[in-house]
């Protein structure tokens, strides 16, 4: 008579190969050939919440989930215990398909909940950009879900801090050798910022809501990527800057010159 298979080793197999998959801000990385086993067959014990989308191709709304999805992944394993019973994986539909085919996702991100005993239901699976766009409202359908309460981990911002030291450089550079007087540089910068806040790519990414687009059949959410006109426009702006200063530099030169000049008739 062949040994019986011991649920339990079954069950400590799949959470040491779950854990061995390569790992990224907190999120999984799982493909094709790892779906069936630790995301659908028993036994298992714990959910797996995957992230379909991809960072291969040009698509901002998953670049966006998945920095969402890192930081709640992030903020559970601070407090969860190991092993787990919820972890979160992605999945790219660049290098794998089956998933695509099997739930018939024709849109992306899209994220899909596999419960601990049964197959995933429509509730659990969502590609509502009202719910993938917002970090509140993502880790409230997971607590529905899972019945975890995650506090997400909060990344440090050094937007300020780099946008300080930038205009300290600017400003504090020309001034310490002296081939610019503070009002010119103080004309130049403000410049600078009138013209930042004329670009069209800046009043899109505040302001733009993500594009609705119909086949005649279906409608689809687009997140377009504004990376490369946010960009242009910075070239632009720069270069803009640039020949103002040169203007206002010429101008003040040229004024002192003339009167200069005046004073020795």
């Amino acid at each position: 008579m062949p040994n019986e298979v011991d649920p339990d080793d079954t069950l400590k197999l799949k959470i040491s190969k779950l854990l061995s998959l390569p790992r990224k801000n907190g999120l999984l990385s799982i493909h094709d050939a790892d779906i069936d086993d630790l995301a659908k067959q028993r036994p298992r014990n714990y959910s797996l919440i995957v992230l379909i989308g991809t960072e291969v191709k040009d698509c901002e709304g998953c670049r966006i989930t998945r920095e969402f999805l890192e930081n709640i992944a992030s903020g559970w394993e601070a407090k969860s215990p190991s092993p787990s019973d919820l972890y979160f994986a992605s999945y790219d539909f660049y290098y794998d398909q089956a998933l695509i085919k099997e739930f018939g996702i024709e849109k992306a991100p899209h994220m899909i909940h596999f419960p601990p005993t049964r197959y995933p239901s429509r509730a659990d699976q969502v590609s509502d950009g009202n719910v993938l766009m917002s970090e509140e409202r993502l880790v409230n359908w997971i607590r529905l879900r899972t019945g975890h309460a995650i506090v997400p981990y909060v990344r440090p911002d050094y937007t300020k801090v780099k946008v300080a030291g930038v205009v300290a450089i600017i400003i504090g550079l020309p001034l310490v050798f002296g081939f610019v007087t503070f009002r010119t540089m103080s004309a130049f910068v403000s410049l600078g910022v009138i013209l930042s806040m004329l670009s069209g790519a800046m009043w899109i990414s505040i302001n733009s809501p993500p594009w609705v687009m119909s086949d005649g059949r279906k409608t689809h959410l687009y997140y377009p990527s504004r990376g490369a006109q946010l960009a242009f426009e910075a070239v632009i702006i720069f270069s803009l800057c640039i020949l103002c200063g040169l203007g206002l530099l010429t101008g003040v030169f040229g004024v002192t010159s003339e009167g200069e000049g005046r004073g020795g008739y």
